[in-house]
């Protein structure tokens, strides 16, 4: 479990690539609007190959992928650290982004096939913890590094690290005993499937930027329904599907999909938002107000460790049900920030949400993993990546929408004036919102517990 939970934990690392934005920017002599295609670049290449590469490794076998994952990224962080221009720091970023969506799309595959069902919810809140724990340490050693050696030391750090667990993986892990591996593989399925996740995604990001009604953003948004259109028409014809559509027929199994949707949607304010106010709030201290935000996602992984045992005695839509309404009420206790908040208060939030975050996040894996039969366990957990990613873009989409049309005001030098704090306030509590909404969506949509994913179906 630790050495999948580490090699997992390379690609969450890469929030450390975030405070090193201004140093990459001004290296490249590049506007800072330019940064966004370092993050384009790296989610899109690996939100779009995640299903693809989850059912590759159902064919030819997790632990190969994964292995191969890890090669991947130590040649793409390589690349990166040694990008001589803008353009090759972006091809290089695409390069660690197929490395990344390997490891993630087989990493629950791995842990899910390895553990007998007594140990699978314990081995998942571990293999959560990792996650949750890069996700916060991520910005800390960001910031030293790039303070000490510049921004190429955010991509060199983890490359010694993928070398070691991709040995590791390799002389400990064992392949798990699955179903008999069988059919080949759809590509005509995958070249559709990718082509309609990165025009979705980037209808996202543009509408964000050039308005929903720009003719980009519909453009992207004809190309994302034709070819999903095309990915269905496929599916439901070859023998060998990139995933079997049937699965979304269980309610409960798509339910938990769009509940994990909404939860990212939602939560992601708080990384979108969030860092604005905590700067002014922390009168300029930049590193202490990166300390506060880690203080969520470390809850998190926190609280994964013990959400694992609790699956143990209750019941995985009954846990993610809880963890939801935590986070609508972290979300809500964000609303009632102001500059003259008390330090004690706003930590409380903060932890209220990441605590909730990983209760769910935990719950929620171990009931899709728990729906799926073994020949499809990496198609699984690539599918709950998947629904990740797709819900941060969302969320951060939409927050950034809805803060401009409340007619926010992004704080200078600081400055917590009142053109920020309302609209702020507001998108907060859209998103307490659309927390609640998926914690009653759970509670009562997926209260039937799946078949079990031992059985082949």
């Amino acid at each position: 479990m630790s050495v999948i939970g580490i090699g997992a934990a390379v690609g969450p690392l890469d929030t450390s690539v975030n405070i090193a934005f201004p140093e990459i920017t001004g290296g490249f002599g590049k506007p800072l609007g330019a940064i966004q295609w370092v993050i384009i670049c790296y989610v899109l290449t690996y939100a779009s190959l995640l299903l693809n590469l989850g059912r590759f490794a159902d064919i030819v076998g997790h632990r190969r992928v994964f292995v191969g994952g890890l090669i991947a990224s130590v040649a793409g962080l390589a690349m990166c650290g040694l990008a001589p221009s803008y353009e090759w720091l972006l091809a290089a970023r695409s390069a660690q982004g197929v490395g990344t969506g390997a490891v993630l799309a087989t990493g629950p595959a791995l842990i899910t096939l390895s553990f007998p069902e007594s140990h699978r919810a314990r081995a998942l809140g571990g293999y959560a913890m990792f996650l949750s724990g890069a996700m916060a340490v991520g910005p800390l050693l960001g910031g030293l590094l790039v303070s000490q050696w510049g921004w190429p030391a955010v991509f060199w750090f983890r490359v010694p690290i993928a070398i070691v667990i991709s040995v590791a993986a390799i002389l400990v892990v064992r392949a798990p005993v699955s179903a008999p591996r069988s059919g080949r593989f759809d590509i005509a399925g995958a070249v559709s499937l990718s082509v309609a996740l990165v025009s979705t995604l980037l209808t996202m990001n543009r509408a964000s930027t050039l308005g929903w009604g720009s003719s980009a953003t519909l453009g992207l948004a004809a190309v994302a329904i034709v070819s999903l259109v095309a990915f269905v028409r496929i599916e439901l014809r070859v023998s060998n599907p990139v995933i079997h559509l049937e699965l979304f027929a269980r309610r409960q199994f798509s339910i938990a999909n769009v509940a994990n949707v909404l939860a990212q949607l939602a939560f992601f304010t708080v990384f979108l938002l969030g860092p604005y106010f905590l700067v002014g709030y922390m009168e300029g201290r930049v590193a202490l107000a990166g300390v506060l935000l880690g203080v969520s996602p470390m809850g998190g992984a926190i609280t994964a460790i013990i959400a694992g045992r609790l699956l143990g005695r209750h019941s995985a839509w009954k846990l993610s049900a809880i963890g939801l309404a935590l986070i609508a009420c972290g979300l809500a206790g964000v609303t009632f920030w102001t500059p003259t908040t008390g330090l004690p208060f706003i930590m409380g939030t903060l932890v209220t949400g990441g605590v909730g975050l990983g209760l769910f996040q935990v719950s929620n894996l171990h009931y899709i993993m728990g729906s799926v039969p073994r020949s499809q366990q990496g198609v699984a957990g690539a599918l709950t990546t998947l629904t990740r990613t797709i819900g941060v873009v969302l969320g951060a989409s939409l927050g950034s929408v809805i803060f401009t049309e409340l007619g926010g005001v992004f704080p200078v030098h600081g400055a917590l004036t009142e053109q920020f704090i309302g609209p702020y306030t507001q998108v907060f509590g859209f998103a307490a919102g659309v927390s609640a909404l998926a914690a009653l969506l759970m509670l009562f949509g997926g209260r039937e517990t799946p078949a079990n994913a031992n059985d082949e179906r």
